[in-house]
């Protein structure tokens, strides 16, 4: 089972005041993990970057002359 999303409250106020259910909850074996793009893809991107700027570049020294 993979955990999409997760919401947490302290407490839930209201006519009756605070919710004692939820003034206590404890969360055991929870793992986080974030996913790292492989090397070549941050490359490509990178590498795709770099020739928008460098376009850019040529068209602003294109359009000054």
């Amino acid at each position: 089972m993979n955990l999409s999303a997760l919401e947490w409250t302290t407490g839930s106020t209201g006519t009756q005041g605070p919710n004692p259910d939820l003034a206590n909850v404890q969360i055991d074996n929870l793992v986080l993990t974030r996913t790292v793009p492989e090397p070549g893809t941050t490359v490509l991107v990178m590498i795709g970057f770099v020739c928008l700027l460098g376009g850019r570049r040529l068209r602003a020294t294109a359009a000054g002359h």
